[in-house]
């Protein structure tokens, strides 16, 4: 195939050799298809590589396909037909791909043209122009293809017809029952036939700011505007109408659908009277207002209500202005938040204009969720057959996958959700058909079950409870007794939360609810909206008990509440239990008796009694997408190790169908020094077990090596610990001892907050602070001389900051501190989790009976290495950077454990021996390295 100029992948840059190496392995695994698990140290340009790679590859398979249209039409094999007949249905299909082929170019063409014809218009008006009617048209065809979503179906009538559930129940179809009717696109008519669609990549990533560094990425490169890039959005993102901003998750999607499912009604209405008047149409609403509480009322909080009629006002009418925000969408890749501007120039919506973009784009950027759900990906319209899949920071795959498909759902919630439905239940009992009656009463019974299984010491269910936790793992079997101190399973301490472990279906089972088809009440609760029913049913009752007790205390508070409590997460809890008993668990959190219960966010906050559906085998979720697309890519900055990937997702592909490999950094050896620290400055042994590490001879061990260290470092120093509870316990012994003191007295001391919404604010702190040191500006700490005229470093002139972030933290994921914001990086201990955790215990123990015997041992520890890898990969980012990591603890000297450490820092890691040593080799790096 034909190459495009410079380099053969297209790489902006001369490569360095393990981009070379990742771009031809990446390719190489496109086009033979399987898996490629790949791991490329954060700051080798790894994003870049899989995009010129990606993009490389799908080019030169359009080229494949264009040769093949020229080229003579293939021999089909029909079973023994004439071959007459083979020669007719192999010309016929060879015709198809022709007309499909030309018709695509010229789409292309006729689609560059308008967008610079949309150009010239702007140039010459200053502003937006006219769209012509050749758009126009095109535009008309768009909306049909599923520009915007369907409009719900229905009639209501009464004061409060419009509450009441209407539901058939006649589509059985599984995968029906599985859709979220808020991303639901228009099918194509029977009569339309829909072209082939040709490969398309799709690249996923976990969050709106990695996505948008894909699509910049791809503006570096010469692809920009020879591939179609979609970058897909969630409505908080995309969504325009600042009447709706306010709203959020679920309650967002229902309004955005109710604005159109009342312009449908509305154009019906129209189209029925014949051409009556607005004024009689007016009429006819005001009418309906003065008896009803309106959708409009119940959709806007805090009084905002809709006042304009024809639904939402970006997109009523604007067949062409979403076809011109669409046509550039295809041309020239845009951001999110670029193309959410668009929209609002364009008065345009740009969430579903990038919907209706998704079958014509060429490279698809999409968040993990919108990829990983096979109901979602049904309902976006997404067909993996015959493409290819890219995820990038795949490192906590696994975890996201398990996570994703987990619910939690608190007891309070609980109640609420059986209080309305309660209520709606007696309001409309006489009203509903026996079957949408049955199947309210039956979700209610469900509720009040679960609600009842979360209830302290009633016999009957901690009798039955307390049975099926024996049954499903015997106190002292298996892993998760394992860990020293680790209690049996469901063991209870006096005066403390009972926590429980049990399966699905013997839960179920004790509940006496495991007659009732879940699955079919989920599919009952989402066909006929009851959520977003029995939410304004909800608001209704309570804006007449407002009007009625204003003046009662605490009612705020309670209309508060059940605005915020939905019936969404009930659905997913739905599903959660249908899950397959060996894939899924069920963990019980019941308080005290003693205890009250706090306030908690309706969708299941950890405060109260609460319960949580924890799912255990992610390669259920994920074999969709291994059995449709092409080819799928891993990549990540910390892969390793490779085991969990093999053993969780991909144990039933055949061999030789999954590849793996990890490249060197793009840095000398020399710019790394990673020590292991196995002793102290008193000469004491390091180890930061789960058990020893609050011990305050070891803390203050601990707060004099890095003063030592701090002395040594220029710039930016980061530590990490392996929770915020150990932060809080270091800093308070530090404070009491003087030892905070003296390091903010050698470097400005910083402490990750716990608030996401405050990293920013430290993180600009902290850079502020190693710049005036520099600088000399006011405000710097300067370093005092130590007894003797030195640092304990051995430095007189150094300064900086130091920040203590914890593992798994934000500092953790995804912030670079490269250069002077990290000269050095600290690991305290090996972060092992809680052995203690059931939802852990239980992990462990799902691995070992379906993997085999030390398989659960093995992935607990390779969750702390993997936890480990991505702290200490904070530290270079660059080639021209230079770093130290600070492994202060004496098992990092273990051949085990650096064999899990990544390749490029495993193979240099010092082990001086003693503590001298150890400062001497970083003192010696930093003299090699003079700052410049």
């Amino acid at each position: 195939a034909k190459r495009s100029r410079g380099h053969p992948f297209g790489f902006p840059f001369p490569p360095y050799g393990v981009q070379e190496s990742l771009m031809a392995d990446v390719y190489r695994c496109l086009d033979e298809g399987g898996v490629g698990v790949f791991e490329s140290p954060t700051g080798t340009g790894k994003s870049l590589s899989l995009i010129c790679s990606t993009m490389r590859w799908l080019l030169d398979q359009e080229q494949k396909d264009a040769d093949a249209v020229t080229s003579p039409a293939p021999s089909l094999s029909s079973g023994g037909d004439p071959s007459w007949v083979e020669e007719q249905t192999a010309a016929s299909v060879q015709q198809q791909r022709s007309q499909a082929h030309t018709e695509l170019i010229e789409r292309r063409r006729l689609r560059a043209a308008r967008v610079a014809a949309y150009d010239a218009a702007d140039r010459a008006t200053g502003g937006a122009g006219s769209v012509g009617e050749g758009a126009r048209g095109w535009a008309t065809h768009a909306g049909k293809r599923g520009l915007v979503a369907k409009a719900g179906t229905g009639a209501r009538g009464g004061p409060e017809g419009e509450f009441l559930v209407e539901w058939s129940g006649a589509s059985d179809d599984p995968a029906e029952a599985l859709l979220d009717p808020s991303l639901l696109l228009d099918r194509p008519d029977d009569d339309e036939v829909e072209a082939p669609r040709r490969p398309q990549v799709f690249y996923t990533s976990r969050t709106h700011s990695q996505l948008a560094q894909v699509v910049g990425e791809v503006k570096k490169t010469g692809y920009k505007g020879k591939v179609a890039v979609v970058a897909l959005g969630s409505r908080k993102n995309l969504c325009i109408n600042e009447e709706l901003r306010g709203l959020e998750g679920a309650r967002l999607n229902e309004a955005c659908l109710d604005l159109q499912d009342k312009a449908s009604k509305e154009r019906k209405a129209a189209a029925t009277d014949g051409g009556s008047s607005d004024a009689e149409q007016s009429s006819k609403t005001d009418s309906n207002d003065s008896t009803t509480v309106t959708k409009s009322k119940r959709r806007n909080e805090g009084g905002r209500h809709q006042k304009k009629r024809g639904g939402c006002p970006h997109l009523a009418g604007g067949e062409a202005r979403q076809a011109r925000v669409l046509d550039r969408l295809l041309v020239s890749p845009l951001e999110i938040e670029e193309l959410a501007g668009l929209g609002r120039r364009e008065n345009a919506c740009p969430y579903y204009a990038a919907r209706a973009a998704l079958p014509e784009a060429q490279l698809v950027a999409l968040p993990y969720a919108s990829l990983l759900s096979s109901s979602t990906r049904q309902a976006l319209g997404l067909r993996l057959a015959g493409s290819v899949v890219v995820i990038d920071e795949a490192h906590n795959l696994i975890d996201t996958i398990n996570e994703m498909h987990s619910v939690t759902l608190s007891a309070r919630h609980l109640s609420e959700t059986s209080a309305q439905l309660a209520q709606y239940e007696e309001r409309y009992r006489a009203r509903l058909k026996p079957a949408n009656r049955q199947m309210v009463q039956q979700l209610l019974f469900v509720v009040r079950a679960l609600r009842r299984a979360l209830l302290p010491h009633v016999p009957a269910v901690a009798g039955s409870v307390a049975g099926i936790q024996a049954q499903v793992r015997p106190p002292g079997a298996g892993p998760a007794s394992a860990a020293a101190g680790a209690p049996a399973a469901g063991a209870t301490i006096p005066g403390t939360a009972d926590e429980r472990i049990v399966a699905v279906n013997s839960l179920l089972c004790s509940l006496n609810v495991d007659h009732i088809n879940l699955l079919r009440l989920k599919a009952f609760c989402e066909a006929s909206e009851l959520a977003k029913k029995l939410q304004g049913f909800s608001e209704a009752q309570v804006q007449v008990q407002t009007a009625s007790h204003t003046s009662q205390p605490g009612h705020a508070q309670r209309s508060d509440g059940v605005a915020r409590c939905t019936l969404h997460p009930v659905i997913a809890l739905l599903e959660a239990l249908a899950h397959a008993d060996g894939d899924a668990r069920v963990l019980l959190h019941i308080d005290a008796p003693a205890q009250p219960q706090p306030k908690v966010a309706a969708s299941g906050g950890r405060g109260g009694s609460w319960l949580r559906v924890l799912h255990l085998n992610p390669a259920t979720y994920f074999a969709s997408v291994l059995s449709e697309a092409r080819a799928i890519v891993l990549c990540g900055g910390t892969m390793q190790p490779f085991d969990d990937f093999h053993q969780q997702l991909f144990r039933a592909l055949p061999p030789g169908r999954v590849r793996t490999s990890a490249y060197d950094h793009i840095v000398p050896p020399k710019s790394l020094l990673p020590v292991v620290f196995g002793h102290g400055p008193g000469g004491g042994p390091l180890t930061f077990s789960f058990g020893t590490r609050a011990a305050p001879a070891l803390m203050d061990e601990l707060g004099k090596l890095l003063l030592h260290v701090a002395g040594a470092v220029p710039d930016g120093l980061v530590i990490f610990v392996p929770s915020f509870q150990y932060e809080a316990q270091l800093v308070a012994r530090w404070e009491s001892t003087g030892m905070w003191a003296q390091l903010d007295a050698v470097k400005k001391t910083f402490r990750e907050p716990r608030a996401a919404s405050d990293v920013e604010a430290v993180l600009a702190a902290y850079s502020d602070a190693i710049d005036r040191a520099r600088t000399g500006l006011p405000g710097a700490q300067q370093q005092p001389e130590a007894a003797g005229g030195a640092q304990p470093g051995g430095s007189t002139g150094r300064s900086g900051a130091l920040l203590i972030s914890v593992v798994g933290g934000k500092m953790s994921e995804g912030i670079n501190f490269s250069d002077r914001l990290g000269r050095c990086v600290v690991m305290v201990g090996l972060p092992y989790a809680n052995p203690h955790e059931l939802a852990l215990q239980e992990q462990m123990a799902h691995l070992e009976s379906t993997q085999g015997k030390g398989a659960g041992r093995e992935y607990y520890t390779n969750l702390c290495m993997k936890a480990v890898n991505q702290s200490i990969g904070r530290a270079i980012r660059h080639k021209s950077d230079f770093a130290t990591i600070v492994l202060a603890d004496q098992r990092f000297a273990k051949p085990a454990v650096r064999f899990r450490l990544p390749a490029w820092i495993a193979g240099q890691v010092v082990d001086p021996g003693s503590f001298d040593l150890c400062m001497a080799a970083i003192r010696g790096f930093f003299l090699l390295h003079p700052d410049p």
